[in-house]
């Protein structure tokens, strides 16, 4: 009997663990209700030397970016819950303190899953940097960890990264440093009315856009803000040409401010 497999990245490729095998299926139909939720099939992957990881997906014009193999997914998803709860009780008297425990806690659970840094996406390769700057600005002394725990969140979690390519894509770095309570409250009416059915997710982008705001009220935060953003201008989160083609399909939510059917029609035009 043929034995199928969901796609996964090579041993060598794992930064912390260097054993985790292919997921093996005898039985087809398991094959496809497990890889549907992880991108649907592939049949090529490139390494290509900026970075990154490539899966060419049959009957698209892109390759799609990274492998988010469900073990990672779990993980992830264990990650994500351990940040809503910091944001969500974010005290500014505190925030070094309970920050380190989700640093600590959050590697624990997603670090078999981080890759070396090469197998980052462009996009998350710039929120680490990106994160790295704000937290050394701001002196945590544990932004190397922290750096790379959000970096592997992003890229294992395409609903992030695309509604965060979608978000940043409405403002500049010159207009974010000019008029940043502006600039975040036109990002957030943008959250609210792009996304479809989906109260949880409006939870948290509304909890990390206040939080932002917050943060540009407050001298040192403002300007260890500013600093990131001279140092990973906005324009460099902005969707490439084969992520905008993969967004166009998704469902969960209004990227470029358009409906489902009006994307699906530019999307079955694109050649």
């Amino acid at each position: 009997m043929t034995t199928y497999y969901i796609l996964k990245p090579p041993p060598e490729a794992y930064k912390y663990r260097k054993s985790i095998s292919a997921m093996s299926f005898k039985n087809p139909d398991e094959l496809e209700k497990r890889s549907k939720k992880v991108g649907g099939f592939s049949f090529r992957v490139e390494y290509p030397p900026e970075g990154g990881i490539l899966v060419y997906n049959e009957g698209m014009k892109y390759p799609s970016r990274g492998i988010p193999y469900p073990e990672a997914l779990v993980a992830v998803d264990g990650v994500k819950g351990m940040i809503k709860i910091w944001v969500r009780s974010f005290n500014p008297f505190t925030w070094r303190a309970t920050l380190s425990i989700l640093i600590r806690n959050g590697h624990k659970l997603l670090s078999d899953h981080m890759l070396e840094e090469r197998f980052l996406s462009p996009f998350s390769k710039n929120v680490k940097k990106a994160t790295y700057e704000l937290c050394t600005s701001l002196r945590e002394s544990d932004s190397e960890n922290l750096s790379e725990l959000l970096a592997w969140v992003i890229e294992y979690d395409d609903a992030y990264k695309n509604i965060l390519m979608d978000l940043f894509y409405l403002t500049n770095s010159r207009a974010l440093l000019s008029h940043p309570i502006k600039e975040l409250k036109k990002i957030a009416r943008a959250a609210q009315e792009r996304l479809v059915n989906d109260h949880d997710y409006l939870e948290k982008y509304r909890m990390v856009i206040l939080l932002m705001l917050f943060m540009f009220l407050i001298p040192k935060f403002r300007r260890a803000v500013r600093h990131t953003i001279l140092q990973v201008p906005v324009e460099s989160f902005y969707p490439d040409d084969g992520e905008a083609y993969y967004m166009l399909t998704k469902k969960y939510y209004n990227f470029f401010g358009r409906s489902h059917e009006e994307r699906m029609k530019i999307w079955s035009g694109i050649k």
